[in-house]
């Protein structure tokens, strides 16, 4: 049942988050956190972009 509730509410984000870190917050590994953090780069520099388009459409 609690599985169901995060599988259809959890964001990526959240989901990744809940997997790939400990109960004490650390990071199962240096490999997810250089994905996590790749990730937020990647989603920074989109969300950067698509604001520059939206602007300029004014």
């Amino acid at each position: 049942m609690v599985l169901e509730f995060v599988l259809e509410f959890a964001t990526e984000d959240e989901l990744f988050l809940a997997t790939h870190t400990k109960k004490d917050g650390g990071w199962v590994d240096g490999r997810a956190r250089e994905i996590y953090e790749k990730y937020h780069e990647r989603l920074r520099a989109m969300q950067a972009v698509a604001s520059e388009g939206s602007s300029s459409d004014l």
